[in-house]
């Protein structure tokens, strides 16, 4: 499975943020805390989710706090964390501040 575009809502210190992955390679770069690793664990939770599906496989997840951005001592109403394959295929891995019901919800891209 190849990964073309990564969204984050509300993750971390990222409240809005989309990321095209290149075909083959994508190189991340930069400075210590400019979210290098943020953009690695979303692509892990992400993908946590659907390995909980293969036999004795546990894949990562949100944690307890810290996954929801927070901004003036304000945290935001939920996390989402959306993939999107070279396939088509999309999914979404929401975690709500209320600590209401996780989703993960696959659907096929549309048509344009």
């Amino acid at each position: 499975m190849k990964l073309k575009r990564l969204t984050l809502e509300n993750f971390r210190s990222k409240p809005a943020l989309t990321l095209a992955l290149a075909e083959r390679l994508t190189l991340l770069m930069g400075e210590n805390g400019s979210g290098k690793t943020t953009l690695l664990d979303a692509v892990a939770i992400g993908l946590g989710e659907v390995l909980t599906y293969l036999p004795g496989v546990s894949g990562i997840t949100f944690k307890k706090q810290g996954d929801i951005h927070q901004q003036a001592n304000q945290l935001s109403p939920y996390a989402r964390i959306t993939l999107e394959t070279t396939q088509g295929l999309v999914w979404d891995r929401l975690k709500r501040r209320d600590n209401s019901k996780r989703q993960l919800v696959i659907y096929p891209k549309a048509k344009a």
